[in-house]
């Protein structure tokens, strides 16, 4: 089989540039520019919205060894920007482990916190919860990384925020007043440390990515006459600023944890973390449900030649450090190849030059992910609790031994209304399945053909792609947007008279309550947002420079609302939109090498584009 080539973008192949479309782009409420590293690397992750409007994200910068030009070290931050106002609320590097090692930063998975708490238990345990997939490097000069998990409570209020902040860690911020004495300081609300100028250059190799000056002294005595901090571990030697005196409060990490670092050496694209709750607890702020999260990774010690391949399932609970907390469950073994001569025998995938799976997916019953046997690419079902199989391997798509998939299929969709496990595999070039699996048996209860996967590759966002409600499953099919039933397959609407893609995840849609009418009003319908350009939809109509962020009913798939992103970038280069009140927020990144990203909110638009577009109902 045919390898996409893709050079790094998940979406429309970006060839070439074409023409911006004519109608005014939106003036932008607010703009956020990703901080860069030495090379102009700031790539950030898909967006989240938490329950406090906030916008969740992860980026990561290298510090690099410049005698051989590789990124030795990543330090990754999760980030919080204020959803009205696009400024930056924290940071967050987990004692300054990297978050995402090389390529685009992981997303966030966001689990929602208990409702009779409010985000407000005393360890952070029923708080709403982040969780990442981190990284840690595994040497100073080899730019290897070790993988690992990581969840962090966002607590609501006050509690969520403290000077607590490790000095190592590099999380202490400089607070935007910057006062030069501690009564000053702690009067204006920030954090003051008494240490002297030594120690706070004590901070661990990732987080030493603040420059000293521009240009910045390459050389320690210059450095040292700059007031500023020298490691010289890496070659010509890292000139940086030292953590500061007045440094603003970061997020309580007490009630997170963190799997063992640092860990394996190859991670699937994506975790899988769900929340369980069961009985309750006595707090000194009333009765707390007591939660755990179920974790699970798809992980190797080594991406080529695959060794020690396996799934790993943890159970996290919180610490008062926010480190450690978990317990390994169970582990399944997945060897390089499937040479035993049992058909049912499961192994690791073949994506050359990589190996692959999906990464898994886990609700409060099965552990599912898609992998390969002798007869080609299987779903497989595991008991949450001992990692059992549910039901033997279904076959998906057959292929002759040692044939390379031509890319890791996207995560597996629970669907609980319907007992469904939804899985998207492609097996040509052009052709992409979408199937309905019976979570009791494992048998098929329906499949649908995908087109235009020449130009896209089947993956999408877990959290985008089944609806809130659970009634309409959102998929990437010919250049637009279908909504399908879940239980049946059956179409219910296809986009029309647009291009839609998008660069990192298909559908690339999230969910936004607006009114029925088109608007914020208070009768209110969910609105589909999803990015696209004025072209027919075609292949090449993916190269069109500039795209809008376009609402569709997701009952109707009439075309709500749209406004025209300030981005000059093409579609394939795009971070998938979101909805916080009135505005849209999205962004872009620019090609490698050097990717870096710019998050755009601008005005929700109801009323100059509304109805123009009709969909095709099914």
């Amino acid at each position: 089989m045919l390898r996409s080539l893709s050079v790094g973008l998940i979406g429309c192949h970006l060839l070439g540039n074409a023409a911006v479309a004519s109608h005014p782009q939106a003036e932008p409420v607010w703009t956020y520019k990703v901080q860069p590293d030495l090379l102009g690397q700031g790539p950030a992750s898909s967006l989240s919205v938490g329950s406090d409007g906030g916008i969740y994200f992860t980026t990561f910068k290298c510090v690099y060894n410049m005698l051989v030009g590789i990124c030795v070290n990543a330090t990754g931050d999760l980030m919080k920007l204020e959803g009205a106002t696009g400024n930056l609320s924290w940071v967050y590097r987990f004692d300054g482990a990297g978050m995402t090692g090389i390529g685009y930063p992981r997303s966030v998975t966001m689990l929602p916190g208990s409702s009779t708490m409010n985000g407000a238990s005393e360890n952070g345990a029923t708080s709403e919860m982040a969780v990442v997939l981190g990284a840690t490097s595994a040497g100073a000069q080899e730019g290897q990384f070790g993988f690992f998990a990581a969840g962090l409570p966002l607590r609501a209020g006050a509690p969520g925020l403290s000077c607590d902040v490790p000095l190592s860690s590099g999380n202490r911020l400089e607070h935007p007043r910057n006062k030069s004495t501690q009564d000053a300081c702690e009067s204006s609300g920030a954090c003051w440390d008494q240490g002297t100028d030594e120690e706070r250059c004590d901070l661990v190799s990732t987080a030493q990515t603040i420059d000293c000056a521009d240009p910045n002294p390459q050389s320690k005595d210059d450095c040292l006459v700059a007031s500023c901090c020298w490691d010289d571990k890496y070659k010509p030697g890292r000139c940086f600023k030292g953590s500061p005196k007045c440094y603003a409060k970061s997020v309580n990490q007490s009630g997170g944890w963190q799997t063992a670092r640092p860990g394996p050496h190859w991670t699937a694209r994506d975790l899988a973390a769900t929340r369980i709750t069961s009985g309750s607890q006595p707090t000194k702020y009333g009765s707390d449900e007591v939660a755990t999260t179920t974790v699970a990774l798809m992980e190797c010690e080594s991406a080529a030649p695959p060794i020690g391949c396996k799934v790993e399932v943890f159970e996290a609970s919180g610490t008062s450090t926010g480190l450690n907390g978990t317990k390994l469950m169970w582990t399944l073994d997945l060897p390089s190849s499937c040479d035993g001569g049992d058909d049912d025998q499961v192994c690791i995938c073949d994506c050359s030059p990589d190996v692959c799976t999906s990464p898994p997916a886990v609700n409060t019953v099965a552990v599912v992910l898609l992998t390969c046997s002798s007869k080609g690419l299987v779903l497989l079902a595991l008991d949450r609790l001992t990692g059992k199989q549910l039901w033997k391997p279904q076959l998906l798509a057959a292929f002759k031994p040692n044939t390379a998939l031509l890319d890791p299929p996207p995560q597996p969709i629970f669907d609980s209304r319907s007992n469904l496990v939804f899985v998207g595999y492609q097996p040509t070039f052009k052709t992409a399945f979408l199937e309905a699996r019976d979570m009791s048996t494992g048998a098929k209860k329906w499949s649908n053909s995908l087109s235009g996967y020449g130009c896209e590759v089947v993956r999408w966002s877990y959290a985008g792609a089944l609806s809130p409600a659970g009634d309409a499953l959102l998929v990437w099919d010919g250049y637009g947007i279908s909504a399908l039933t879940p239980s049946t397959g059956a179409a219910i609407w296809k986009s029309s008279g647009f291009t839609a893609g998008n660069g990192r995840h298909l559908p690339g849609v999230s969910f936004h309550e607006v009114s029925s009418t088109g608007g914020l009003g208070s009768d209110k319908e969910t609105a589909v947002l999803v990015l696209g350009n004025d072209l027919q939809p075609s292949c090449m109509s993916c190269m069109q420079t500039g795209f809008d962020v376009i609402a569709l009913s997701l009952k109707s798939g009439r075309t709500l609302g749209k406004a025209k992103s300030p981005s000059l970038k093409p579609i394939a280069t795009a971070i998938s939109p979101v909805g916080v009140g009135d505005l849209w927020v999205h962004g872009d990144t620019s090609n490698p090498p050097r990717m870096h990203s710019t998050i755009y909110a601008i005005k929700a638009n109801f009323t100059q584009y509304r109805s123009q577009d009709t969909p095709i109902l099914m």
